[in-house]
Parts: C-alpha cells; sequence; structure tokens
C-alpha cells in the first residue's frame, strides 16, 4: 500500500468517528430553532455546520452523507438570505434528514456501507414505491433515497400503471394493503414491458397468510417481507435484491501464471458483472487475497514454481477461508489428492457459459450457506450471537437513545420437568411454536432470534412500555392456557416467564442491556415464574401454572 493510501484510510476512519459528534452539534442548532425560528446566529451556524459535513463526506467517499447535509445547507441558506424564521415543517424535515443521517454515519462506522470511489460511482437506482400516502411511506422514502436510490411514490393500481409507462424502474415496492391483490396486475404490466423482466419486485404484507405468499409469487415477486414495514428492514430486504440483479454480481480472485490466459478469463468475467482481481504472482497471492478480501478464487493448478493444490493447501490452514469458494482450472484431468482443498473443477479451453454458472452456482451456495449459520436450526431464529451481533449494529445506526425500544428475554418455564417426562422432542415443538408466535404476534418485534436453550430474546420497537407488557402478558396467558398432548396421552399445561428491560442512556454495549434484561426475567423466575416483570421492579402476577394431569380428568374438566 502506497503511504499516501494508508495515511487517507486513516482520515477516513477519523471522519467517520468523528461525524456523530457533528450530526449531535446540527441536532442541538435544530432544537435551539425550535425554541426560537427567529435565531439568526443558530441559523447560519447551522448552515455551516452542515456545509462542512456535507463537503467532508463528499471528500472522503460517502455521496449519501454528502446529499442529506447539502440538502440542510440549501434550506439554511435560503432561510438566512431571506430572513424569515424557520417554519415548523422545515425543522420537521430537518429532524427527518438527522435521523437519515445517524443511521447512514452509524452503518459507516460499523463497516456495513464502505467509502465510494471513482470507480465505483454509478447512476442512481429507481425505485417506485406503492403504498398509501402517511409517514411511514415518507420515512421509508427517506431512508432509500439515503441509500442513493430515486423513489417515486404511487398511492393506487392507475397511478402505479402511469408511472410505469416510460422506463421500468429498477425495484418496485409494493404494500399488500393498497387496493388488496388488485396491485398484482401493477406487476403482469410491468413483466409485459420491455425490460420489466429485470426488474426486482418487493411485497409488503402485515398477514403472514400463506395464500398471499403464493400469490404474490405467481404475480411474479421476487420476495414478500412479512410483519410491520420498518424502514431499516424494507431497505436492508431491497438492497440484497438489487445486488443480486446489479452487475456487481462479486468479486473473484483469479490466480493465474499466463498472462494472456488471464486477459481472456478477466474480460470475460467483467462483462459478465464480476468484480476481477488478477494474480500472476503466486508468491504475492497470500497478500492479495487478504487485500481484496474475493467472494470466490479462481485457480490454475499449474502456477510458475508452485502447485495450485499446494498454494489451495496453504490457503485452507487460515480458519477465515476454510468456506471460501475455490474453483481449480487446468489443461489435464484432475489426478492427485489436491482436489480435496477445491470446492470444482474445470477443465480448458473453458467455455464461457459453463465458467458464469459454474462461478455463480458455488457463489449462490456460499452465500446461502452463511445465511444458514445465523440460524438456530430448531426454531429457524437467528442464534444468540447472531442476535447480540444484529442488536450491537441497531445500537450503533438506530439511534436507540432517540428511537422508543426495548429488549424482552422469554423463558419457558419447568422445560427441566417435561423433557424428563417426555424427552427433548416435545420441548422442541413447544419452543418452535412459541419462537413463530413471538415473531408474528408481538407489535414492534425488531429482532427475535433464540437467546439460550429453553429462551427468547426480542427487540421491540415503537411501543410504551405499559403496552409491551400487555402484549407479552395477553401472549402468555394465551400459550398458558392451551391444553397439549403428550406422547403418553396426558394433558399438560406450559407456561412462560418474561423479562423487561427498556434501553437506558449511557448502554453503549448490548451486554449492559442484556444483562437488566436478564436480571428482570430471572426476577420473574424468583417469584414463581408465569409472568412479566419489568426491569424497573413492576410486574404482572402470574395467572396459570405449568401442570400435568390424565387424559381423563382433562376430560372432566372440559366437561364441568
Amino acid at each position: 500500500m502506497h503511504p499516501f493510501d494508508a495515511t487517507l484510510e486513516h482520515l477516513r476512519e477519523q471522519f467517520v468517528a468523528g461525524a456523530q459528534q457533528r450530526v449531535r452539534r446540527i441536532s442541538d442548532l435544530v432544537l435551539r430553532l425550535g425554541q426560537d425560528s427567529g435565531d439568526t446566529a443558530a441559523l447560519e451556524d447551522l448552515r455551516q455546520h452542515a456545509h462542512r459535513l456535507a463537503g467532508a463526506a463528499a471528500t472522503y467517499g460517502y455521496p449519501e452523507l454528502a446529499r442529506n447535509g447539502q440538502e440542510i445547507v440549501a434550506a439554511a441558506r435560503e432561510l438566512v438570505a431571506s430572513d424569515l424564521p424557520v417554519p415548523e415543517r422545515t425543522l420537521q424535515r430537518w429532524q427527518d434528514t438527522l435521523a437519515v443521517l445517524r443511521l447512514t454515519i452509524g452503518r459507516a462506522h460499523s463497516g456495513a456501507i464502505a467509502p465510494l470511489t471513482s470507480r465505483d460511482l454509478e447512476p442512481d437506482g429507481a425505485v417506485l414505491l406503492i403504498m398509501a400516502w402517511g409517514p411511514a411511506r415518507e420515512r421509508l422514502a427517506r431512508v432509500l433515497q439515503a441509500q442513493g436510490l430515486r423513489v417515486r411514490t404511487a398511492s393506487d393500481r392507475a397511478t402505479a400503471r402511469r408511472a410505469l409507462r416510460n422506463e421500468p424502474p429498477d425495484a418496485l415496492v409494493i404494500d399488500l394493503a393498497v387496493q388488496g391483490g388488485t396491485v398484482m396486475q401493477v406487476v403482469e404490466t410491468l413483466r409485459e414491458q420491455a425490460g420489466g423482466d429485470r426488474t426486482v419486485v418487493l411485497f409488503l404484507t402485515t398477514e403472514g397468510r400463506f395464500d398471499d405468499r403464493l400469490e404474490a409469487i405467481r404475480a411474479g415477486a421476487d420476495a414478500v417481507l412479512e410483519g410491520e414495514a420498518l424502514p431499516e428492514r424494507v431497505s436492508a430486504k431491497l438492497q440484497e435484491l438489487l445486488r443480486r440483479q446489479s452487475k456487481n454480481l462479486g468479486h473473484v480472485l483469479y490466480l493465474e501464471g499466463d498472462p494472456d490466459q488471464a486477459a481472456y478469463v478477466e474480460r470475460l468475467l467483467r462483462a459478465a458483472g464480476y468484480h476481477v482481481t488478477v494474480c500472476i504472482d503466486p508468491a504475492r497471492f497470500g497478500e492479495t487475497v487478504a487485500a481484496v478480501a474475493p467472494d470466490l478464487v479462481l485457480m490454475e493448478m499449474v502456477l510458475p514454481g508452485v502447485r495450485g493444490v499446494d498454494v489451495a493447501r496453504a490457503l485452507r490452514q487460515e480458519p477465515r477461508y476454510h468456506s471460501l469458494p475455490l474453483l481449480f482450472l487446468t489443461t489435464d484431468s484432475v489426478a492427485d489428492g489436491g482436489m480435496g482443498e477445491a470446492d470444482g473443477w474445470l477443465k480448458k479451453p473453458i467455455e464461457p457459459r459453463l465458467l458464469l454458472s459454474t462461478i455463480d452456482n458455488h457463489l449462490q451456495r456460499a452465500r446461502l450457506r452463511a445465511e444458514l449459520r445465523e440460524f438456530d436450526s430448531a426454531t429457524n431464529l437467528v442464534h444468540h450471537a447472531a442476535f447480540e451481533r444484529q442488536l450491537s449494529q441497531w445500537m450503533t445506526t438506530g439511534d436507540p437513545a432517540r428511537v422508543p425500544c426495548a429488549l424482552a428475554i422469554v423463558d419457558l418455564d419447568v422445560t427441566a420437568e417435561l423433557n424428563a417426562r417426555f424427552g427433548h422432542a416435545l420441548c422442541d415443538d413447544l419452543l418452535r411454536g412459541l419462537g413463530q408466535s413471538l415473531q408474528s404476534q408481538v407489535r414492534g418485534a425488531h429482532i427475535c432470534g433464540r437467546y439460550d436453550g429453553d429462551a427468547f430474546a426480542l427487540l421491540i420497537l415503537d411501543q410504551s412500555e405499559e403496552d409491551i407488557e400487555g402484549a407479552l402478558d395477553e401472549l402468555r396467558a394465551t400459550f398458558a392456557s392451551a391444553e397439549r398432548y403428550a406422547p403418553d396421552g396426558r394433558v399438560f399445561q406450559a407456561n412462560f416467564s418474561v423479562g423487561v428491560a427498556r434501553y437506558q442512556p449511557g448502554w453503549r454495549r448490548p451486554q449492559l442491556w442484556l444483562a437488566a434484561t436478564e436480571d428482570a426475567v430471572r426476577a420473574a423466575k424468583q417469584k414463581g415464574g408465569g409472568r412479566v416483570t419489568l426491569a424497573s421492579g413492576s410486574d404482572r402476577p402470574a395467572l396459570n401454572v405449568p401442570r400435568l394431569r390424565s387424559k381423563s380428568s382433562a376430560t372432566k374438566s372440559r366437561q364441568r
């Protein structure tokens, strides 16, 4: 790395680290103007601070930060020139812009977005958002715009079809609540247009019904996102779908000793939309793979002074490269034992379509494996480590000090007794059903994961403490009153305990928040279980206690 490159990287890190403080200063000035809309000194300070933030963001390759900063600058400049007080609607718009800025800076700080260079800049994508007018649509539009997308909106099917007449957008986001199923015809119209088959289509639904998903897929949807349409969830899913459709299909590192062969394969892969790094010198392969972090390695088996299989074995010695897809290219049949280090091989001369399809298949499998590693196999929810990682990222990007948020830990009671009597399979069924209920029925559940053996954890947004307590206790009472049948015919009931902790200022690490929530659920258990306890100390008393009885006694009880 050139010394200047190292310096520039250090300066970028300093900028991102200090950007939160810049936004806090701008936010303080907006609050000051909210108290006195005619404070010209505060308005001028606001304009200057936003201008400096936008300029630095553009210099270090963060165009979304620069764009949002410039929005504040432009409005402040007009108000300074006119010598007018700041309108209430402008203050609200600035608050929304600041929320997007905090989200974007948090993602940059966590590495979720990387700085752009001149080679990365491409024309913005276009999104048509079909949702009923309201705050939810406006918030989602702003978050998508912060990702560099041009957003158009439509409130009904007729408006959407008119918007599609000129040119198909890169993405279509449709709320199924808009005129019910008639929006399916919008997708049919889109797919009939030239180029409409390349548009990403994402449906949003709060119902979670299978027939809705099936109808959406039949209509041509690429994905259906169920549950509350939080802007961050929709944006993340849309970005994932766009990445699949974009020209940047992945980064391939190609180790090849012959420059002519390398030039051919590189040109082929670039034309197909892959980023490609070619390494001609095997001695530099180790530093190259560390520097570019490829999604897949393509490697000639016969290299100057070394065998490809030996390079592959050396690569696999590092744990971080154990699952990195690796394909061999060879002019001969693979004979020795080197294939154990590779995921596949292709014989030269290479048939272009076979090479491209093979690379694509291995990349898709690698992405699927990465996604599966995040999930608990019994409940299909993220496991403990993934939940904690996602919570940490949200604490960085979601601004928990301003967004109403709480953690809940839900712990199934008396599982040891049930396991001893009936085996683990029955408890696995209980846990699976409870996990599905928590994910689908708790309003505002943003992240839901399996916390440990018998417990789940939830991050709940935009709900009051009383609403969270009431909703979880209602779900608990329903769960506890249900009669279940054991393999030997006996009827049993199960219950769970809940601890809830609202975020407190100063909790910069998820472990502190989780520890407070664990203390709350532990307190619920110590009081006998079957209750919801808040970290603040109050709780709802138990209404149902798990019990076991014979099938005949259960029948008599129902008859009475």
